[in-house]
């Protein structure tokens, strides 16, 4: 709390410990300002501008160019890998229940049930096992699709 020249008492911002930072957080660049000597006397601060900072990153070529895309390599390997995968298990269990041009236009679901369609449903599921096995030699994340072969 700060109080103005006139006595009347205004909040300026909130105070955070985070991950060993004491963060002060204010809804304008003034309040944070006037804030600052109250915190300074004992305490190290910065401002940082995020819009500056992504700008300086994506001219240093160390992110995208859209800067809500993380490349896979700044994530943890396991990290990278479950996200991929979770991604991968939700397309697939959607694609079960779509329309798909290769299967006449009938679903993976209906074409399993057509005897003149499933010849080609295997060879799509098929083509997904390729995939799986080159992944798992490549050491990317590997989505297994056999549990598909076993829906009827």
């Amino acid at each position: 709390m700060w109080r103005n020249n006139k006595g009347k008492e205004i909040l300026l911002g909130q105070i955070e410990l985070k991950e060993g930072r004491l963060i002060l957080e204010a809804n304008s660049r003034e309040r944070g300002d006037q804030g600052r000597p109250i915190l300074e006397t004992s305490l190290a601060i910065a401002h940082e501008d995020v819009t500056r900072t992504v700008r300086h990153e994506i001219r240093a070529g160390r992110l995208d160019k859209d800067p809500r895309v993380v490349p896979p390599d700044a994530l943890p390997p396991e990290v990278n890998e479950a996200l991929v995968l979770d991604h991968l298990s939700r397309h697939y269990r959607k694609w079960l229940d779509e329309a798909i041009p290769a299967l006449d236009d009938r679903t993976p679901r209906g074409a399993a049930k057509d005897e003149r369609l499933r010849e080609k449903l295997v060879g799509r599921i098929r083509d997904l096992e390729a995939t799986y096995q080159q992944a798992l030699k490549c050491g990317d994340p590997a989505y297994d699709p056999s549990w598909m072969c076993e829906l009827r």
